[in-house]
């Protein structure tokens, strides 16, 4: 049946300004919602990575008699990277420069860590999904982001190769953490084995620091006077503030139950 002469199937332009308007309603509603699930979503992921992290970190304590990795400061990270001795649980520093062959997107660097077995080779474990802050340079040398978002407690494992490698180098300053001393505080213990550790549920292994702090993977708690006369730390690295879920400062994931075993 054809339509009566000047008959329209079609919307005229009120109806379809209003079917316009109705649209641009439901996705003003829709759209703080998808951004929060995606918010959530990431937070997750950032917990899971932290979970591995600890997992990874305990299964190398099994394997090593109940000793802690290693957790060394730049310049002893730097060293070992130089010499290629990779006896830390992470071999990368991170920073603001756009060098090539820069440590920021070094995957292989990563995959050579004292932790990288026991989490089969993975790299997105070391990297909050919500980093992806990268400095001007490297914006414009095409950086897609920087592989590591993670530090681990600076009281937990020796800093350097030895008792008098402080400074990378043998005989290059005294690390205290081969007695028992934390390098930075050494009115502080240093935990070299998790069967050391009197109240692990009160000790934090990683966290995400913050893309402002963040360079070896030795997070500098800073500086405190004496564990008898205590005082507010200062000095410290910075956690992360990247996602709004969980916190950034994911405790329930990251300290595993310690055993003496």
């Amino acid at each position: 049946m054809k339509p009566a002469p000047g008959s329209n199937d079609g919307f005229t332009l009120v109806e379809l300004l209003i079917v316009i308007a109705i649209i641009g309603v439901l996705a003003a509603m829709l759209l703080p919602t998808l951004a929060g699930a995606k918010v959530q979503a990431q937070g997750i992921q950032c917990m899971n990575n932290c979970s591995q992290m600890a997992k990874a970190w305990i299964m190398y304590a099994s394997d090593n008699r109940g000793r802690c990795v290693n957790n060394y400061g730049i310049v002893p990270t730097g060293y070992d990277v130089e010499n290629k001795l990779y006896h830390t649980w992470c071999v990368d520093v991170m920073d603001w420069s756009a060098v090539a062959n820069s440590e920021d997107t070094n995957t292989a660097l990563l995959r050579l860590g004292l932790l990288a077995q026991y989490m089969a080779g993975s790299v997105g474990s070391y990297k909050c999904p919500a980093d992806r802050f990268l400095s001007v340079a490297q914006q414009q040398a095409q950086f897609q982001e920087r592989v590591r978002s993670d530090s681990m407690n600076d009281f937990l494992g020796y800093f350097s190769d030895g008792p008098n490698d402080a400074e990378g180098e043998p005989g290059t300053g005294t690390d205290y953490t081969y007695q028992g001393k934390n390098q930075f505080n050494n009115a502080w213990p240093q935990f070299v084995k998790i069967a050391n550790i009197p109240q692990p549920a009160n000790i934090y292994v990683f966290l995400d620091e913050h893309p402002n702090s963040i360079n070896d993977g030795y997070f500098d708690n800073g500086n405190q006077g004496s564990p008898n006369a205590p005082t507010t730390w200062s000095g410290s690295d910075l956690p992360a503030s990247i996602t709004m879920a969980p916190p950034a400062f994911p405790l329930a994931t990251a300290i595993p139950k310690f055993t003496n075993g």
